[in-house]
């Protein structure tokens, strides 16, 4: 994203280094022809994206008022309309794309399946992930903090769709771990995975970006800020 504001905005740039540390973004075109032959195959590429990042992290842009299309698509996307006359796109710039993208910034979340309910599982969760993850800029929800009308493993399924990433902890065997963990990765997410030893988790679990914790706090601490800060880079 730093780089489409440079090259299309000049001077606003100066902005998007801190959007990028703060999250991996889609700024797609919603009528761009060449995309698939589809006259708005924008729409298809930003749902690619989205299966990836969660629909949250898409924004489509068009010059012509194509907002139902978007919306009759899919409703997640955001949308904004570009002011056809080049002569004001800086302020439009500063004005209205950043104020988009800083609100999509604040409705994005990670998706954590774990055990809840456990004294020691609570407080790795509660002192260790989620401060250490809000250092690295990302909100991070577990599903008994997520209150819901809908059926619960409907609301589950649900929010790892919409979730930007899916960080999975396993300290035993756990059947709805599992469960999670796999949907996630069926739905193109990217997973990374906790756990006091690697040894132990099957290969289809361990073979996504997994990590140790619980014996040297500093250093997994360390690693996954950098994992975290890669991850904002498409670098994995």
């Amino acid at each position: 994203m730093e780089l489409l504001i440079k090259q299309s905005y000049g001077e606003s740039s100066r902005n998007a280094t801190k959007i990028q540390r703060d999250l991996t973004l889609a700024i797609i075109a919603a009528n761009p022809a060449t995309y698939k032959g589809a006259p708005l195959g924008g729409l298809i590429l930003a749902a690619e994206i989205g299966a990836l990042l969660g629909a949250g992290s898409i924004l489509l842009m068009s010059q012509y008022e194509v907002r139902e299309e978007v919306r009759h698509y899919d409703v997640a996307f955001s949308f904004l309309s570009k002011p056809r006359d080049g002569g004001g796109m800086l302020a439009w710039v500063e004005r209205e794309l950043m104020n988009k993208v800083r609100s999509m910034i604040e409705k994005q979340f990670g998706f954590v399946a774990m055990p809840y309910g456990h004294a020691g599982t609570d407080e790795w969760y509660n002192t260790r992930l989620v401060p250490w993850m809000k250092e690295a800029g990302f909100a991070i929800r577990r599903m008994d903090e997520i209150p819901t009308t809908r059926a619960i493993n409907h609301e589950m399924l649900l929010r790892i769709k919409q979730a930007h990433s899916v960080l999975v902890y396993v300290s035993e065997a756990n059947p709805n771990v599992y469960f999670e963990a796999g949907y996630a990765i069926a739905c193109d997410k990217y997973v990374v995975v906790f756990s006091p030893t690697l040894d132990t988790l099957p290969f289809d679990i361990r073979s996504n970006h997994a990590f140790t914790v619980g014996h040297d706090l500093e250093k997994e601490r360390e690693t996954l800020l950098r994992f975290m800060f890669g991850l904002r880079g498409f670098q994995s």
